[in-house]
């Protein structure tokens, strides 16, 4: 999540949607009632989207969905070679051109 609301300009609208969840903020219940759920409860904080009507997911799908495909090209690692070989020809370009 912390990725996603670092390409957002939505975060608040994004994170109204969302609860966070961790050992320190529910009860021993509810703790090893996710824990079942998600595993991963025990060494990091989650996000659980609330329950949203059929509109309400449809504003979530539309604020997450260009975050959501920048991630996923940023962590794809072809991707990211080819950016980083374009900006450094890039680089290159303007330092030959500035001394020129």
């Amino acid at each position: 999540m912390d990725n996603l609301l670092l390409l957002s300009n939505n975060d608040d609208e994004i994170l109204k949607n969302y609860e966070l969840i961790s050992k320190n903020t529910i009860s021993n219940e509810e703790y090893n009632k996710y824990l079942k759920k998600y595993p991963k409860l025990e060494t990091e904080d989650l996000y659980l989207r609330r329950n949203l009507n059929k509109e309400e997911q449809q504003l979530l799908g539309n604020l997450m969905e260009k975050p959501l495909m920048a991630i996923s090209s940023l962590e794809n690692e072809d991707t990211m070679n080819n950016l980083k070989n374009n900006m450094l020809e890039n680089a290159r370009r303007r330092t030959k051109s500035y001394f020129k």
